[in-house]
């Protein structure tokens, strides 16, 4: 049973590996638990959105649910999942995402760290804007940049949603 287990797991969901010693759930992080300490894993079906791991653990007792799919899957990548990995396939992109993490907020600021010019700041940044990655406000004659963090906080969540693994 101690192998089949950890085969019989690879069926549950991608993101759970049993091993000899341990058993993860891979979300937003790690959540790893030695089998030793585990009595009992509860599995539950769901038709909750799909593909999702839920994982709760109380001392001894992990319960896992599992989707169980009532409508077919559509295949269509939403538009603002495809811009938002657009936005960040890009090296200057990613340099400006890197500035305005560090607290960089304006063109002239960020163009000059990273020795290009505003005009080009100034596209990557509607770019970053158009796939929600970053927001602006103006305050007097400048108009500054703040990264929204949270949106890549969840874009593991949204890849797989969409990817459905």
């Amino acid at each position: 049973m101690e192998q089949g287990l950890e085969k019989w797991a690879k069926n549950i969901h991608s993101r759970l590996i049993v091993e000899k010693d341990t058993i993860t759930f891979v979300k937003n992080k790690e959540y790893r638990f030695d089998r030793e300490e585990v009595d009992a894993i509860y599995i539950t079906v769901s038709t909750f959105v799909d593909p999702h791991l839920w994982m709760c653990q109380t001392p001894g007792e992990i319960e896992i649910v599992k989707r169980l799919p009532m409508e077919e899957i559509e295949y269509d990548i939403p538009e603002d999942f495809t811009l938002i990995f657009k936005a960040l396939g890009d090296s200057n992109r990613l340099k400006i995402v890197q500035c305005l993490l560090q607290g960089m907020g304006t063109t002239q600021e960020i163009a000059k760290h990273l020795s290009i010019s505003e005009a080009a700041v100034s596209k990557h940044l509607k770019l970053l804007k158009e796939a929600g990655l970053v927001k602006k406000q103006k305050h007097g004659y400048y108009v500054e940049y703040e990264f929204l963090i949270e949106k890549i906080n969840y874009l593991p969540y949204l890849f797989y949603e969409t990817m459905r693994i």
